[in-house]
């Protein structure tokens, strides 16, 4: 059975570093296999493979079965469904590494607006406490791709506060504290 192929985070860029290209490349063929399953990780492996074009056209399809839009033509100005904040925080990311940073950064911010808007101790609640670390790390790295760094670092700082408050595994919080010694080598 194939298995997710392992990857470290750059500490200067922030980004992934595969160990191996051909295990990717492979694990992708295997998402591809699983057909509608499998899209939402195809999505994050061809972004991080450097295969931006299929993973954003790919990204918006996920995006629109998801309840979001469907393209960049379709009205961002909705809300978004919870459902969809997965999908858009994936897309986002692949937005940021082509450089389309206001529309990366609108969907950051519309997925954090749906989290937010979670009624806490509603059925829904528990799902968006569980997303809301993850959208603020990505929209902190989006942040720090951009330059933006003193937004960068107020994402990142929040992402790693929520992190340790709902007692994550040690690697996302490294992942957080990492992002965080990131941006401020930059700030400096």
């Amino acid at each position: 059975m194939a298995q997710e192929p392992e990857y470290h985070f750059d500490a200067h860029t922030q980004r992934e570093v595969l160990r191996d290209r051909h295990e990717a490349a492979a694990w992708v063929d295997h998402l591809e296999a699983q057909g509608l399953v499998g899209e939402p990780m195809r999505v994050v492996w061809l972004r991080i493979l450097g295969r931006l074009d299929e993973a954003e056209k790919l990204g918006w399809r996920v995006l629109g079965r998801s309840g979001g839009p469907g393209s960049r033509t379709d009205a961002l100005n909705e809300p978004l469904p919870l459902s969809a904040v997965s999908a858009a925080i994936r897309l986002a990311h692949v937005l940021q590494w082509q450089g389309e940073f206001p529309l990366a950064c609108e969907l950051h911010e519309q997925a954090l607006a749906t989290i937010e808007a979670v009624e806490p101790m509603s059925e829904d609640s528990a799902y968006a406490d569980y997303l809301r670390p993850f959208a603020y790390q990505h929209l902190a790295r989006c942040y720090f791709d951009e330059g933006e760094y003193d937004k960068a670092l107020k994402s990142a700082q929040r992402a790693y506060e929520l992190r340790v408050e709902a007692g994550v595994p040690e690697d996302q919080v490294l992942s957080s504290s990492g992002l965080i010694d990131a941006v401020k080598a930059r700030l400096n």
